[in-house]
């Protein structure tokens, strides 16, 4: 360990180095929970609230008024969740945020240690897959329809799930009307008229 504290010029160096080196957030807090530290990663992540050194916490990274409920320096445990970035460099951003207390020899809280890792990329697959198992879901109850319902219950059977998956009274079958107002053609009528066909 000596030699590679001598290798960049110290303690002091060695921890900025760590500090600033690593591909995620981290940022120190006092017993006030102002920042009183935090590497280029949150700077970036919060440019809008930059420069982070001096604010509170709760106001920059969660934008609230007071501190967090579960708060480490409240608890004494670590708590970690996953919050929308509301201030980031995108209004989409996910990050998975984790607080750590600070303690000192005795074991008393003198901080807090804040860790984020941007998992924007991971929630938008979440959501990606989601909306492919729902449209399968989907394709999936219709062909069993045209497998299985009599031809004259085929329309309002499928109208049945495509209003469903809208998770709409109306769905497709508004329209607006001359005036600028919604015009919904009713469920009955398509029925009614499918049934005609």
């Amino acid at each position: 360990m000596y030699q590679t504290e001598q290798g960049v010029g110290g303690k002091s160096a060695l921890l900025k180095c760590l500090f600033e080196g690593i591909s995620d957030g981290l940022s120190v807090l006092d017993t006030e929970l102002t920042i009183v530290r935090a590497n280029t990663w949150m700077e970036t992540m919060y440019a809008k609230d930059a420069p982070l050194e001096g604010k509170k916490c709760y106001d920059v990274y969660h934008k609230r008024d007071a501190p967090c409920p579960r708060c480490p320096f409240k608890t004494g445990q670590a708590h970690s969740e996953i919050v929308q970035n509301p201030s980031g460099h995108s209004p989409y951003a996910w990050i998975d945020l984790s607080a750590y207390p600070l303690r000192d020899d005795e074991g008393r809280i003198i901080g807090v240690i804040e860790h984020g890792k941007d998992i924007t990329a991971r929630k938008q697959a979440e959501a990606a897959l989601m909306r492919s198992e729902r449209e399968l879901r989907v394709r999936n109850r219709i062909a069993d329809i045209f497998l299985t319902a009599p031809d004259d219950e085929l329309s309002a059977h499928i109208v049945r799930i495509v209003l469903e998956a809208m998770e709409s009274n109306y769905g497709v079958f508004g329209y607006s009307a001359e005036d600028g107002s919604l015009a919904c053609t009713s469920i009955k009528k398509i029925q009614r008229g499918s049934a005609q066909l």
